[in-house]
């Protein structure tokens, strides 16, 4: 037996170099599939909440439109319907009191409007 040599034990043929070149053969392209997913979810996520974003915005934006028309057409029928009016187009020196007296009744004709228009609250913003 003295005569039969063992062949020498390279790195490449060891037991542990074996079973570590496996375990990578079959974690790597699982860890790289993982990380892969993982980019794409977020990607799919962020597109998600961009277009719900977009979508609420869009929505909010009618809803606030649909108000400043609402606003537009009360204050184009107030206009045409009001007759007090053309005492606030002229100048106040000319019968201060009836100028007093008309802001004031427009004034609360528009407080007690607001209760029935409820968008009339964006009046002011408009």
């Amino acid at each position: 037996m003295d005569n039969m040599r063992k062949p020498p034990i390279t790195i490449f043929n060891s037991l542990r170099f074996k079973l570590i070149t496996g375990l990578m053969l079959i974690m790597l392209p699982l860890v790289l599939f993982l990380i892969y997913t993982n980019f794409y979810s977020i990607q799919v996520v962020r597109n998600q909440v961009t277009q719900s974003n977009s979508n609420m915005i869009s929505l909010y934006m009618g809803l606030v439109d649909k108000s400043l028309a609402d606003i537009d057409s009360y204050l184009l029928k107030y206009a045409s319907e009001e007759t007090g009016l053309h005492v606030l187009d002229r100048s106040p020196e000319i019968d201060i009191d009836l100028y007093k007296m008309e802001r004031i009744w427009q004034f609360k004709q528009l407080v007690n409007n607001v209760t029935y228009y409820s968008g009339l609250d964006y009046f002011f913003i408009y």
